[in-house]
């Protein structure tokens, strides 16, 4: 519990989560003037808000961090592979032997 809000994402998960929660209060206090009701909507709206918008963010990182890894990684590859075969061009030209 205590790494859930070291994190950034959280924070502005919770802003949304609220921001939208309390859309839902005042929508439904509007319609039927009832502050039961209102409340019951801020508070289950705000947490269904909270978690989606919070997963959305985890995915998204998530996402992008694989993404760069991969892409490093493939980037390393082929490098190694280049530079080995240019390493092997070079070994074959020294080791050719002019015709007589």
């Amino acid at each position: 519990m205590e790494t859930l809000f070291k994190f950034q994402s959280t924070y502005k998960a919770i802003k949304w989560g609220v921001m939208v929660g309390t859309m839902f209060a005042f929508h439904r206090y509007y319609r039927t003037r009832d502050m039961n009701a209102a409340a019951h909507w801020f508070t289950v709206m705000s947490f269904f808000s909270f978690f989606n918008i919070w997963v959305s963010y985890g995915l998204q990182e998530f996402v992008t961090e694989y993404g760069s890894k991969q892409n490093l990684s493939m980037a390393a590859r082929n490098e190694y592979h280049t530079n080995a075969y240019k390493s092997y061009l070079q070994g074959l030209e020294t080791n050719v032997k002019p015709l007589d």
